[in-house]
């Protein structure tokens, strides 16, 4: 499993723009933070200012060069919700959390501590808890992250906060996730994004039918006639699918497996 997702590091590739932090404070738990624009539109015509990268299929190849780049997860996640992970060196970690939905038009800033227990929060700030009227966007976060115990896996508690540090209410919910960093150096662990979110990327992107994106009675268009529409996660909410009878047959090695004929998530959080 892990040969499999070892390509999760990133192919240096025409990313998209970016906005976020760093800090020079070299005792800070962060040690830098970047975030994607809202991904409504496909990543070629958000433009690039050449310091971007994006994460590729985990089998595509790999490089380490990119320790101040922002990322963005390529057309091969859409629809995916995922949380990759890199070990840099003792106690630091990257943690490049793709496909997450907010609303729009958010300049994002990032802050990361680690508590006595051992727990990384990793806080996306939404400085004065932005109340966007223009449906979901879809944002990509990384965060480096220093004093990550070791010996153990991580646990992540993720949340949207204000400036100020409190939670911001119309946000949506924290996250907690354990990460298995004690077996796996490096990986990624992937889930269904959330449903409306999809949809209204879809829409503005003219991309129904394609993969993982939503299917079932209440979608106006059909899944492409190469995929197939079934459960992705849970059984109520219906995704196109590629149709497979072994697990070579699906994109996404080590994030998507062959079960029941069509590809789903190999694991997940």
């Amino acid at each position: 499993m892990a040969r499999k997702i070892a390509g999760v590091v990133l192919l240096l590739a025409a990313g998209v723009r970016c906005a976020g932090t760093e800090t020079d404070n070299p005792d800070a738990p962060l040690a830098s933070f970047h975030a994607s624009e809202c991904k409504k539109v496909p990543p070629a015509s958000t433009g690039t200012d050449g310091a971007g990268g994006s994460i590729g299929s985990p089998d595509g190849g790999s490089t380490t060069a990119r320790a101040s780049q922002a990322l963005s997860y390529d057309a091969a996640y859409d629809g995916l919700q995922c949380i990759g992970w890199e070990r840099l060196g003792s106690g630091t970690y990257r943690f490049d959390l793709g496909n997450f939905h907010e609303g729009c038009g958010i300049n994002w800033k990032g802050n990361a501590s680690v508590g006595p227990d051992g727990t990384v929060a990793l806080d996306a700030i939404d400085a004065g808890c932005t109340k966007a009227r223009c449906g979901w966007c879809i944002y990509d976060w990384t965060f480096e992250v220093r004093g990550v115990p070791e010996g153990k896996d991580a646990r992540l508690h993720v949340r949207v906060a204000d400036s100020d540090g409190t939670s911001c209410e119309t946000s949506t919910e924290p996250y907690d996730v354990t990460i298995p960093t004690q077996n796996d150096a490096q990986g990624i662990l992937c889930r269904p994004a959330f449903r409306p979110a999809v949809s209204w990327q879809v829409m503005e992107r003219g991309t129904a039918g394609q993969l993982h994106t939503p299917c079932g009675p209440s979608e106006p268009a059909p899944c492409a006639a190469s995929l197939t529409c079934g459960p992705l996660g849970s059984s109520d909410d219906l995704r196109c699918l590629q149709a497979c009878s072994t697990d070579a047959d699906c994109p996404l090695p080590g994030v998507l497996g062959c079960q029941d004929g069509t590809c789903r998530l190999v694991r997940t959080w």
